[in-house]
Formats: C-alpha cells, structure tokens, sequence
C-alpha cells in the first residue's frame, strides 16, 4: 500500500486573503481613526457656581432679597437706621451703646433698653434723637432705683408704663409713665436661685392680657413666672 502524499496547503493569491486584511488603514474600525474626544465637561472650562462668581455685597444683597421674600414679602431688602449712629457708640442723645432689646408702643414710639449706658431711651417716629425714660440720661451706673446696672429687656404696657430687667442689679424694675424713678416688682438684688430671686435676668416678656410676667433669669437657667 503506496502512503498518500501529503497535499501541501492552498496558497490562496494576495487579494483574497481575509478582508481585514486587505483593508488600508483609513478604513480601520472608527474608533482608531478619531481622535480621542474627552467628554464634553472636561473640554469646558469649568464654571464656578454663580453665588461664588458674584461679589460678596451681591451674595448678601440676594439672601436679604430671598428672606424678605419667603419670610416677610412687606419688607426691602436695604435697611435704614432710625436710632443711634451706625458703628459709633455713645451716650449722647443720638447716640446708643450696645442696644440690647426693644419695644414698640400703640403709637410706634419705640423703646430701646440702651444695655452700654444703663438706660431706656424713648425714640419718637422720625425723630433724629431720643430722650432718656428709665435710669440716667448721662450713661452712669448705679443701684438706686433711679439707676440701672445694665438695663437688659423692656416691655411697655397699654398705659405707658415700663417694665425693665436690671441684670447685674439681679432685679426687675418698674417705672411708671413720666416717673424719675422705679421700683423693685420682681427680686432682691442679690444673686440668687430662690423662688422669690433672680441672677442674672435679661429677657422680658408680659401677657397683655392677665398682666403676668415672663423673666428670662439667665445664669440660673430657667425662665420664670411672676404673676401680676
């Protein structure tokens, strides 16, 4: 039996070799003939958020706006200053030193515990000054009646009488409409947790109706109620 000859493989002719193959380059896949395109946020320039690209005065002029507009839509967003001298501290009649707290009468006369000068300042609309209701009028401290050691919050009731927290007097005053003086209605004038006793009072509220008393007796940590 005669080996069969071993057949040596077609040589197929260049042009039928595998079609990839054949092809020039230019009709490589698509892929490898673009160049390589970075996706389009890396080709922008960056943008900063607009509130960073606004100046400063811009930012605070929007969130005023914004406050205004969900919170009080009456309101503006510039202020005006209608008691004492911006950024200037001082115990002349136009003048205040560390207002602490404030209070409007039916006529919107306003009345502004002065806390720096240790007094009540009554400021009529309009007005370019104010005149001194509660304590001295020249600023001084003291612990007579006449006197405050830093008049803390204020209220006002229908008859124009004042109720005044003294806090570093540990005392509640209060001054009757046109009065020189006050009196003592709530505490000893000594620091105190007592029931009958303040340390430290600042905030002031009044229940129009019953006449009661809210006292914020703020280095006891407690708000207290003070009937009338």
């Amino acid at each position: 039996v005669t080996k069969r000859q071993e057949q040596s493989p077609i040589q197929l002719p260049q042009q039928q070799l595998p079609l990839q193959q054949q092809l020039p380059q230019q009709q490589l896949p698509l892929q490898r003939q673009l160049p390589q395109q970075l996706p389009l946020q890396r080709q922008l320039p960056q943008q900063l958020p607009l509130q960073r690209q606004l100046p400063q005065q811009q930012q605070q002029q929007r969130q005023r706006q914004q406050v205004c507009t969900t919170y009080m839509p009456q309101c503006t967003a510039t202020a005006t200053t209608i008691a004492g001298i911006s950024g200037i501290s001082g115990a002349a009649s136009n003048q205040l030193s560390y207002p602490y707290d404030i209070t409007l009468d039916s006529s919107n006369t306003l009345y502004i515990a002065d806390r720096g000068n240790n007094r009540v300042q009554q400021w009529v609309t309009n007005a370019s000054s104010g005149s001194t209701v509660a304590g001295q009028a020249s600023g001084a401290v003291g612990s007579a009646l006449n006197y405050f050691n830093r008049a803390g919050g204020v209220v006002i009731d229908s008859a124009g009488n004042l109720y005044v927290t003294d806090p570093f007097n540990d005392r509640v005053q209060y001054w009757a409409n046109g009065s020189m003086s006050g009196s003592i209605i709530i505490g000893t004038g000594a620091c105190s947790s007592a029931l009958n006793e303040l340390c430290d009072p600042y905030g002031i509220a009044r229940d129009t109706t019953t006449g009661t008393l809210y006292i914020g007796d703020y280095s006891n940590d407690r708000v207290m109620m003070f009937l009338s």
